[in-house]
């Protein structure tokens, strides 16, 4: 993840590592499709080839799983199959995250080691129910 000034034209690595390089350990990223940043500037970061989401907080050189499995996709309460957009509930510290390919918003309580699933989860479709 890179954060850029356009005004000095110049651009740093805040999350994962230069030059592309992928990984899976806690300061690598594999596929990050999303980032939020919250109002102390910690990224949570949507790492959808590892199957996660990392909480980096602000100026660490790595990150923390708070939620999914590091290389293993799934449909348990436990598991993402993309996870994909992510925003946080300030008044709960409930974290929502967009899963993909399981066609669900998964909602998760600090410290919790699975969630719950907020909306969707019937497969893909049209419907509002």
């Amino acid at each position: 993840i890179q954060k850029c000034d356009i005004r000095e034209l110049t651009c740093t690595t805040i999350a994962g590592q230069a030059n592309a390089v992928r990984g899976t350990n806690m300061s690598y990223l594999n596929g990050p499709t999303y980032v939020y940043i919250d109002s102390n500037d910690n990224l949570y970061i949507a790492d959808s080839d590892n199957y996660r989401v990392q909480f980096w907080s602000y100026g660490a050189s790595y990150g923390t799983t708070i939620a999914g499995i590091t290389g293993s996709s799934g449909s348990a309460l436990n598991q993402f199959s993309i996870p994909y957009g992510i925003t946080l509930d300030s008044n709960s510290n409930a974290v929502y995250i967009a899963d993909y390919n399981n066609h669900r918003v998964m909602k998760y309580l600090s410290s919790s080691s699975s969630g719950t699933v907020a909306a969707g989860g019937n497969g893909f479709g049209t419907n509002n129910t």
